[in-house]
């Protein structure tokens, strides 16, 4: 199981992959709850102001996009990640089907099936 992020300009040009190889086993959203806060940590590291992530899980993108934290188990990294995010200037969570975020899903699935991350 890997997870990944990649950052595209608005045109759709890739600026960076971060690729990660998860050693356990975790739900679905917990994996998708550690990639938003990577990504959104490396957004912050790069000084970008104005992002919009996109994830292809729709309870996350719907916790990450509400007001109020209700009482999932991911409550607390889900908030570690609004926390990371309120120092931007501007952030939206959009959902994206997985047909629609390729980009990440075969590099991670080869990841995986190869037993290590890509350099």
């Amino acid at each position: 199981m890997g997870l990944g992020v990649v950052a595209r300009d608005s045109t759709g040009v890739n600026l960076f992959w971060k690729l990660v190889q998860l050693l356990k086993k975790c739900p679905a959203v917990v994996v998708e709850v550690f990639a938003a806060r990577e990504a959104i940590r490396l957004v912050v590291r790069q000084s970008w102001q104005q992002v919009i992530l996109e994830g292809d899980c729709a309870l996350l993108m719907e916790k990450l996009s509400a007001a109020y934290l209700n009482q999932s188990c991911i409550r607390l990294l889900v908030l570690d990640t609004k926390t990371l995010a309120s120092q931007l200037e501007s952030v939206s969570f959009l959902f994206v089907p997985r047909l629609g975020n390729l980009v990440v899903d075969k590099p991670c699935s080869l990841g995986v099936e190869f037993g290590r991350g890509f350099p």
